[in-house]
């Protein structure tokens, strides 16, 4: 059996991948901070419990182990992957980073849906501590063979976290179905009519499993996101019928958000990927945005 290490295996995105991966001859080992009880759906997966920020805390857990696959949900720094490099580079046939679509600009001439050479920013600290991981793995993937491979995930649903995208209505809220159900106004950028291309966290788990021990996704990094493209109003509108009530919004002008909220400027933009050259590696995601919902909601 293939052997699997989910670095952040209780969060959102760890817990889509290893719902997957444990129904795909995958052995998952979940290392976690020991911070959010286990899943009753992981409970069959190992947990082991590590704090990765401790110096030598990584170095000491994969001692004598060896993985096929560690997947990293839970990199947010230069340091991380320095870390995750200096303990898996002899330990791994193929480690996934995860990264985010927030690395990417709102430029005034930016083409979409985006591919993955568009216009990055570093004003957002949570960018930029990404931006510096993505380059020291592709570079150590050059320089010492390091077996990476990056992903770049969009909004993601999924069981585990509140619903919420558009920062005019403050973004993820777990307060939002109330919220909804109580008949209160929501802000929505330019009304919402940003596009938006959220995908399921399972999705991310059929991705890495297909493709997981490819040498043609070595070294690079990949866009991935949903196969379903829609409006901001829209991805509210499906939470309203969910709840059964209608959706009262206030459009929010992009020029006054940005004025008052100058550090979130580069949330104006649609959010929408080109996804080819994943296409071209291999997979197409096919999740559908329905189900994605279901499952977010239904835990909420």
């Amino acid at each position: 059996m293939k052997s699997a290490l989910i670095i952040g295996g209780t969060g959102l995105l760890g817990r889509g991948v290893a719902r997957v991966l444990k129904t795909r001859n995958w052995e998952v080992t979940l290392l976690t901070r020991g911070q959010k009880p286990l899943p009753v759906e992981l409970q069959p997966c190992k947990q082991i419990t590590a704090d990765r920020s401790q110096p030598d805390s990584l170095v000491e857990l994969a001692a004598g182990r060896g993985f096929d696959l560690v997947v990293d949900c839970a990199a947010y720094s230069k340091a991380d992957a320095e870390g995750a490099f200096h303990t898996f580079h002899d330990k791994v046939h193929h480690y996934w980073f995860i990264s985010t679509d927030f690395v990417y600009d709102a430029a005034p001439d930016a083409r979409y849906p985006l591919r993955e050479t568009a216009q990055t920013q570093s004003r957002l600290p949570y960018a930029a501590n990404k931006l510096e991981a993505e380059t020291f793995l592709l570079e150590k993937a050059r320089t010492a063979h390091f077996p990476v491979t990056i992903l770049r995930p969009p909004h993601i649903l999924g069981a585990g976290r509140p619903t919420g995208c558009d920062p005019a209505a403050g973004g993820r809220d777990a307060t939002l179905i109330e919220r909804i159900r109580s008949g209160q106004t929501i802000d929505l950028l330019a009304g919402g009519l940003y596009l938006i291309q959220p995908m399921w966290s399972q999705e991310l788990g059929h991705c890495i499993d297909q493709l997981s021990g490819q040498s043609t996704t070595l070294g690079k990094c990949f866009n991935i996101a949903g196969p379903e493209c829609i409006t901001i109003l829209e991805y509210y509108q499906m939470i309203a019928r969910w709840a059964e009530v209608p959706l009262k919004i206030n459009a929010v002008g992009p020029a006054q958000f940005a004025q008052e909220h100058p550090e979130q400027t580069h949330l104006l933009r649609h959010r929408i990927y080109d996804i080819s050259e994943l296409k071209s590696a291999g997979y197409s995601p096919s999740l559908s945005l329905a189900e994605a919902f279901e499952d977010t909601l239904g835990t909420t």
